[in-house]
């Protein structure tokens, strides 16, 4: 499902030159802040429209499955107020998701993969985001040398395994902090309903949750929401 982006594959990571000296993208840094400033600082009480904006819902038939395999991604259900109300944004950078989620006409919330990290840094570069990401999936279905890298690619290939956040290997990471956890994706919380872009909002909370989601597009800035309406969707093999 994410051959398309093969071409941009980086197997080895993100080294600590690349990192040290990838110069900042101000539009991205703007971008992410005005997503903080609408929504809110924590803690915060969002009224009856904007939260109920937030919630994540999954359809009968997603649910069942999910729940009769005991899914640990129902964590994320249970944890969303919490994330509404004390979480931080941050980017979030696809690694893989469901096809489905490509459509805008689907309306079921799925699973996904995603790296992020808490540190400012990262802020205004989401291309060394997107370089972990794109090389973590290019290595989808091989057997890395690295153990550790190694299991990160076994949830990858295998989609019915599941990692509720885990770093990765800062070597792997060019020295600096970034996470790899599964998610849920809900149509309704992005533009167009569908995923057109790898990168967006997302809502973490450290300290009380593993749980992540996407920061809904309501409170994203109009130039994003431009930006990412105008992006065609990927071709799906």
């Amino acid at each position: 499902m994410f051959g398309f982006l093969r071409r941009y594959f980086m197997s080895e990571g993100v080294s600590p030159e690349a990192s040290d000296y990838t110069p900042e993208n101000e539009t991205e840094s703007r971008v992410i802040q005005a997503c903080r400033d609408r929504f809110g600082p924590p803690p915060r009480a969002l009224d009856e429209q904007d939260a109920a904006a937030c919630q994540v819902n999954l359809t009968p038939e997603v649910d069942s499955l999910f729940t009769k395999s005991k899914d640990p991604m129902l964590r994320i259900l249970t944890d969303q107020a919490r994330l509404r109300d004390y979480g931080h944004v941050v980017w979030g950078q696809l690694v893989q998701a469901n096809r489905l989620l490509f459509d805008p006409s689907n309306k079921h919330t799925l699973a996904a993969n995603v790296v992020y990290s808490l540190d400012p840094y990262f802020d205004g570069r989401v291309d060394l985001l997107s370089r972990i990401a794109l090389g973590l999936f290019a290595q989808k279905g091989t057997f890395p040398d690295d153990p550790e890298i190694r299991k990160f690619v076994r949830v990858i290939t295998d989609e019915r395994i599941r990692i509720m956040r885990k770093e990765l290997p800062r070597g792997y990471c060019g020295g600096r902090s970034i996470y790899f956890t599964n998610c849920f994706i809900q149509p309704s919380h992005l533009p167009e309903n569908c995923l057109r872009r790898p990168t967006f909002p997302l809502l973490v909370c450290f300290r009380k949750t593993e749980a992540v989601m996407v920061l809904p597009s309501r409170f994203w800035p109009e130039e994003y929401v431009s930006q990412w309406a105008s992006q065609r969707s990927p071709a799906i093999p």
